[in-house]
C-alpha cells in the first residue's frame, strides 16, 4: 500500500470494504509518495471505521478502490487504497489515515516514493516468526491510529507472538486480486491491521507502542470533516433507466432526499403516490453493502422492500429506487380498448349485381339486387332489394341500426339474436334490439386470453415457449407489465416465460387459456329484443315485402365469464301462443379440456338438454356432443322441434397421417333413428414447393350398408396456372364406380396485377362425362363471371350456363368512385391529384389492396370495424413527389373516407450559377425551396423541382439574384445545365411554368 504525501496537515487514506465513502469535496495537486523506512520523523496512522471497535470484524483484503476527487475534504489530502471490510451487509466501513504533519520532513524525502511492504507489518498472532528471524529495527516509535465511535471495551491483550513476527510478507488473502491493483506498491495485509487493532488494549501504553496503533473515540485533528454530512446531486435510477437527477443529503450512514415529491412526481405507474413518498422521505438506509462491485457479481444490486427502498453507489453518485409490486399499477399491453369513433360525414356502399341463368329444358331466370348502406359516423340504414323477372320488385330486409362503445341499437327487420349451443332455431323479425357487442373492441386477441402480468425490475427481453418453441418474443420496460399474448393459439395450456437482462436470465411457468367462445372477462355480453316474428321463418322468401305473423315475443339472454376458466349463458324468451322457454348453460376450460353443457325448460312439457366435450392430447383428441329436445308445442313459430342428436369424433396421428373416426346417431319426428359410423385416414405422399399429393382411404355405415374408398389427389399451382387432377373409386358390396375430375385454371395478369381467370374442368363416372368451362373478369369498371356445363351420357344430354356482373359504386364526402373488387360493407377512395401519369399501388395496413391514378378515383372496400393505414407507392421508374407518411381511418358499416394525394414529376436540376461576367455565384443559398440547397464554392447546385420555377440565390446583406431555368421536357427526369446566369433583375415566381 502506498501512503502518499498530502500538503504540510494531512494525507489519508480511505478504507471502505465495499464503498469509499468521504464526505467533502477536495481539490489535490500531484504528490510524492513518504517512504516509510524514514525514521527520522514520527508518523502516525489512523485506521478509522462507522461501528464501534468492539464490533469489528476482521476484513478480508480487497483491491483498492478510489473515490472521486470531489467527495473529498478541502484538504491536501489524496487517497491510495482500500481496505476491504467483511463480505457481510452489517460490516463496518475502516478508514486509514496517515498524518505527515511533522514540520521535519524535507523536500527530497517528499519527493521519494517508496513502499509500506507487508515486511513492515505486524503478522496475527497465529502466525509466528521463527527463532532465527529479528524484527525491523525502528530510529524512533511510529503512532499508528484506529479511529471508532466508541470506546474500545472488548479490546483484547496484545498477542506475545506479535513481537516475533517474521521479516516475511505474509500470504495475501485469497479474495485479494492483485492483478486489478492499479497501484506500483504492494498492498498491506488488512487482517494484520485489524487484529493488532483489536489486540491493543487503551491504556496499554506499552503495547500500543509495540504495535504502532491506538484507539480513539474522536476523529485525528484535521480530519473532523469526515463524519459530517453533505449535501450533492444525485442520479435516481429506476428499472436500470435514469429516471432524474435530484439533490440529498448524506453522510456515513444515511441519506436524504431534499424533495421526494419531484422524485415521485415522475412516476406515473404509482398506485399509492403519498405511501411511496412516505417510504423514501428522511433519512434512508443507503444498502451501501448491495451494490455490485463488478459484472459478474451476483445477488447484489436488487431489493425486496415492503413499500420502497434504496441503493446507494457513493462512487457514481447513484441511487437505484425500487417500489414493491403491489404498489404499481399494472401497464396493459394495449391501453386502447375500442375503436375511435368515425368522421361524422355523409357516404353511402351500394352494390350491384346482375345475374341470369338457364338451359336445356330449363326456364330462363334472371334477378338484379342491390345492398344498400347509408351512413352517417356509426349510424347508418341498410336494405337489401330485388327485382326477379317472376316475382318482381321484392323487398328483403331493411333496419336502421347505430354503435357506441359496446352497444348496438337496432329497429327494423332481422335475424334474432341466437347462441351457438341454442336449442332454439334462428327467426327473423321485425322489432327493436339492444345489444352489447365486441365489434368495436381492438384487443380482443388479448382480452379473450387470461391476462399474465410480470413485473420487471428493468427493461428485458421475454421469450414466449411453449413444447420448446418460441411464440412470441419482445421487450418489456420496468413495471407490471402484461405479456402480449395475442399471437398465441387457443387453448388451455402451460407456457413458459424466459426473461433476459443484465442481471441473467429467469424462468417462469404460466397457464394461459383463451377461448373465443366467451366474452372478455370485463364485458359480458347482454341482449334484449322484441317484436313480431315474420313468416317463413326466412327473410329471404318474403314476397314483396316482410309479412309477419301475429306471434310476438320477447327474447333476452347474457353470455360472460366468470373467471380465466369458467363461464356461463342464459337466454329467455316469452311470446304469445304459449310460447316460452328458459335456458342456462355452463362453461369450463383446463389444460387440455373443454366443457359445456345446459338445460332448456319451456312451455307445453318442452325439455331439452345438451352437452360438449373437446379433449386435445399431443397423440389424439377426442370430441363428445350431445343435443336433444322434446316437445308438444305447435310448429307455427318454429321455436322448438323434436330433435335427438349424438355425436362421437376421435382423431389421432397415425403413420405419418391422420385418422379421423366418427359416430352419429340422430332422432327426430320426420326422420326414423338412424346411426352412421365413419374411418378416414389421410396421408400425403409427397410435398415440393407448391405442389402435393395426398391419398386417403375411407370407409362408411350407413343403415347397415358398408361402403369402401380410396382416392388420389394432385394438385400444384403458381403465378401463372393452378392444377387439380383427382381420382376416386367406391364399392358399396353392389356396385364399384371409378370417379375422375381434373381442373385447369390459368391466371391472366396485367404488370402483375391479376385481372382475371379460366378454368376448363373435365369429370366421368360410370358412363357419364362433364364438361365445363369458367371464365372470370374483373376490371376498375366492375367484374363478372361466365359459366357452362355440358352433360353426357346414358342416351342423354343437356346444356346449362350462368352468366354474372357486379358492380359498385360508393360516395364519401364529395366524392363518388365506382368499380369491381371484392366485396366489403366500407372502403375508400383514392383520389390522385397533379401531373403525375404514374400508376401507384394503394398498400392497406402493408397488403397490395388496387391501382390508382390521376385518371379516376378508386374504390376500395374493406371489412368495417377496423382502423387502417393507408400509403401509396409507385409503379414507375420515374421520380415522383408525394406524401408517403401513412393515413389513419377508422371504418363502421358504410362509411367511406375519401383520400387525396398531390402526385407531381420531379426533375433534378443540375447547373452552374453564374454572374453576368462569368464569376461563379459561390456558397450562396437558395432561398425559395422546400428543402435546403446551395451552391458550392464553384457554384454548382443540385435542385429537386416538381416543375419550372425560378431560383432565387440570397447573395447577403439582403441583395438576392434570380436565375431563370429554360424549358424542361417531362420525359426527363435529370437535366443538367452548364451555366445559368443569376441575375437581380428577375423577380421570383414559384409558380412559373
Amino acid at each position: 500500500m502506498t501512503v502518499v504525501q498530502g500538503e504540510p496537515e494531512n494525507s489519508v487514506i480511505t478504507a471502505a470494504g465495499r464503498e469509499s465513502f468521504v464526505p467533502s469535496p477536495l481539490k489535490t495537486k500531484p504528490t510524492s509518495a513518504i517512504s516509510t523506512h524514514d525514521n527520522q520523523n514520527p508518523l502516525k496512522i489512523f485506521l478509522f471505521t462507522d461501528t464501534p471497535a468492539a464490533n469489528v470484524k476482521t476484513p478480508t483484503s480487497g483491491n483498492a478502490a478510489k473515490s472521486k476527487k470531489e467527495s473529498m475534504p478541502p484538504s491536501s489530502i489524496r487517497e491510495d487504497s482500500a481496505i476491504s471490510a467483511p463480505d457481510k451487509r452489517e460490516s463496518a466501513k475502516i478508514f486509514l489515515f496517515t498524518d505527515t504533519s511533522t514540520k521535519s520532513v524535507n523536500n527530497q524525502e517528499s519527493a521519494s516514493a517508496t513502499q509500506l511492504t507487508r515486511e513492515q507489518t505486524p503478522l496475527p498472532p497465529s502466525k509466528t516468526a521463527p527463532s532465527d528471524t529479528a524484527a525491523p529495527t525502528k530510529k524512533k516509535a511510529r503512532k499508528n491510529f484506529l479511529f471508532t465511535d466508541s470506546p474500545a471495551v472488548n479490546a483484547k491483550k496484545p498477542d506475545p507472538n506479535l513481537a516475533t513476527r517474521p521479516n516475511k510478507s505474509p500470504t495475501p488473502s485469497p479474495s485479494l486480486n492483485l492483478a486489478d491493483d492499479k497501484s506500483d506498491s504492494k498492498l498491506i495485509d488488512t487482517a494484520l491491521l485489524i487484529n493488532q487493532a483489536k489486540t491493543s488494549p487503551k491504556n496499554n501504553i506499552r503495547s500500543e507502542e509495540k504495535s504502532g496503533f491506538y484507539f480513539t473515540n474522536s476523529p485525528p485533528k484535521g480530519f473532523e470533516h469526515l463524519s459530517a454530512p453533505q449535501t450533492t446531486e444525485v442520479d435516481i435510477y429506476l428499472g436500470n433507466e435514469l429516471l432524474t437527477s435530484a439533490m440529498a443529503r448524506y453522510d456515513l450512514t444515511s441519506i436524504e432526499f431534499i424533495n421526494p415529491q419531484e422524485i415521485t412526481a415522475l412516476l406515473t405507474q404509482l398506485k399509492e403516490p403519498a405511501a411511496i413518498i412516505s417510504a423514501i422521505s428522511g433519512p434512508l438506509n443507503p444498502h451501501t453493502e448491495d451494490v455490485c462491485l463488478n459484472k459478474l457479481q451476483q445477488k447484489c444490486g436488487v431489493l425486496e422492500p415492503s413499500i420502497a427502498e434504496i441503493i446507494f453507489d457513493t462512487d457514481r453518485f447513484r441511487v437505484d429506487l425500487f417500489i414493491n409490486p403491489l404498489y404499481l399499477s399494472e401497464q396493459t399491453y394495449q391501453s386502447q380498448m375500442f375503436l375511435p369513433a368515425p368522421q361524422d360525414d355523409l357516404s353511402s356502399v351500394n352494390i350491384f349485381t346482375a345475374r341470369v341463368s338457364g338451359g336445356d329444358k330449363l326456364e330462363q331466370r334472371s334477378h338484379l339486387t342491390s345492398n344498400n348502406i347509408i351512413s352517417y359516423g356509426s349510424t347508418r340504414l341498410h336494405t337489401q332489394t330485388r327485382l326477379d323477372n317472376s316475382d318482381g320488385f321484392i323487398l328483403e330486409s331493411a333496419n336502421l341500426e347505430h354503435d357506441r362503445n359496446k352497444w348496438n341499437y337496432a329497429i327494423g327487420t332481422m335475424e334474432s339474436t341466437s347462441y351457438v349451443s341454442s336449442l332454439v332455431t334462428t327467426k327473423g323479425f321485425l322489432g327493436l334490439r339492444v345489444a352489447r357487442s365486441l365489434k368495436t373492441r381492438t384487443d380482443l386477441r388479448l382480452s379473450r386470453a387470461n391476462e399474465i402480468f410480470i413485473f420487471f425490475n428493468e427493461r428485458s427481453y421475454v421469450e414466449i415457449i411453449r413444447d420448446g418453441r418460441v411464440l412470441a418474443s419482445g421487450f418489456y420496460e420496468p413495471g407490471n407489465q402484461q405479456l402480449d399474448t395475442s399471437s398465441l393459439s387457443e387453448g388451455v395450456y402451460n407456457i413458459t416465460v424466459r426473461i433476459s437482462n443484465s442481471r441473467g436470465e429467469e424462468l417462469q411457468t404460466h397457464l394461459f387459456s383463451r377461448s373465443s367462445v366467451l366474452p372478455p372477462q370485463d364485458h359480458a355480453l347482454h341482449f334484449i329484443e322484441a317484436g313480431m316474428l315474420v313468416k317463413n321463418n326466412n327473410l329471404n322468401r318474403i314476397n314483396k315485402a316482410p309479412k309477419v305473423s301475429d306471434v310476438s315475443f320477447i327474447h333476452a339472454g347474457t353470455r360472460m365469464r366468470i373467471t380465466d376458466r369458467f363461464g356461463a349463458d342464459l337466454e329467455v324468451l316469452n311470446g304469445s301462443k304459449n310460447t316460452a322457454f328458459i335456458q342456462a348453460g355452463l362453461y369450463y376450460f383446463m389444460p387440455g379440456l373443454s366443457l359445456h353443457g345446459g338445460a332448456l325448460g319451456g312451455s307445453q312439457q318442452t325439455q331439452g338438454k345438451f352437452f360438449d366435450l373437446l379433449y386435445s392430447h399431443q397423440l389424439f383428441s377426442l370430441g363428445l356432443t350431445h343435443r336433444g329436445i322434446e316437445t308438444h308445442q305447435e310448429e307455427i313459430t318454429g321455436s322448438f322441434k323434436t330433435s335427438t342428436t349424438t355425436g362421437l369424433t376421435l382423431g389421432a396421428r397415425i403413420l405419418g397421417g391422420s385418422l379421423t373416426a366418427r359416430a352419429t346417431e340422430t332422432n327426430n319426428a320426420r326422420i326414423a333413428k338412424s346411426t352412421d359410423y365413419s374411418l378416414t385416414y389421410r396421408r400425403s405422399l409427397f410435398s415440393r414447393g407448391r405442389s402435393r399429393a395426398y391419398l386417403t382411404l375411407d370407409w362408411k355405415n350407413s343403415h347397415g350398408e358398408d361402403t369402401v374408398a380410396m382416392g388420389l389427389q394432385f394438385t400444384s399451382s403458381n403465378d401463372t396456372h393452378s392444377k387439380y387432377l383427382a381420382t376416386r373409386w367406391s364399392d358399396n358390396g353392389e356396385d364399384s364406380m371409378l370417379q375422375t375430375e381434373g381442373r385447369f385454371t390459368r391466371f391472366h395478369r396485367n404488370n402483375g396485377s391479376l385481372y382475371g381467370s379460366s378454368t376448363v374442368s373435365a369429370r366421368t363416372e360410370k358412363g357419364q362425362q362433364n364438361l365445363g368451362l369458367h371464365l372470370k373478369g374483373e376490371s376498375r369498371f366492375g367484374s363478372g363471371f361466365l359459366e357452362t356445363q355440358h352433360k353426357h351420357g346414358n342416351n342423354n344430354s343437356n346444356t346449362t350456363y350462368s352468366a354474372g356482373t357486379q358492380a359498385i359504386v360508393v360516395t364519401g364526402a364529395s366524392a363518388i368512385a365506382s368499380g369491381g373488387g371484392r366485396f366489403g360493407r366500407a372502403g375508400i377512395i383514392v383520389d390522385l391529384n397533379g401531373r403525375s401519369k404514374e400508376d401507384f399501388e394503394v398498400f392497406v395496413n402493408n397488403s397490395n389492396k388496387g391501382i390508382a391514378n390521376s385518371n379516376r378515383n378508386q374504390p376500395i372496400l374493406l371489412p368495417p370495424y377496423k382502423s387502417y393505414d393507408v400509403t401509396l407507392r409507385s409503379k414507375g421508374d420515374n421520380l415522383d413527389r408525394f406524401d408517403a407518411k401513412p393515413r389513419t381511418v377508422t371504418l363502421y358499416p358504410g362509411n367511406v373516407v375519401h383520400l387525396q394525394w398531390d402526385v407531381n414529376p420531379v426533375f433534378v436540376v443540375i447547373g452552374q450559377a453564374v454572374y453576368a461576367d462569368g464569376k461563379p455565384v459561390e456558397n450562396t443559398r437558395i432561398t425559395n425551396l422546400e428543402e435546403f440547397s446551395g451552391t458550392d464554392e464553384n457554384g454548382w447546385f443540385q435542385v429537386e423541382l416538381t416543375k419550372k420555377q425560378t431560383l432565387e440565390l440570397a447573395l447577403g446583406d439582403g441583395l438576392v439574384c434570380n436565375i431563370k431555368l429554360p424549358k424542361l421536357s417531362e420525359n426527363e427526369n435529370v437535366v443538367v445545365f452548364d451555366q445559368l446566369i443569376c441575375d437581380p433583375k428577375i423577380h421570383t415566381s414559384s409558380s412559373d411554368y
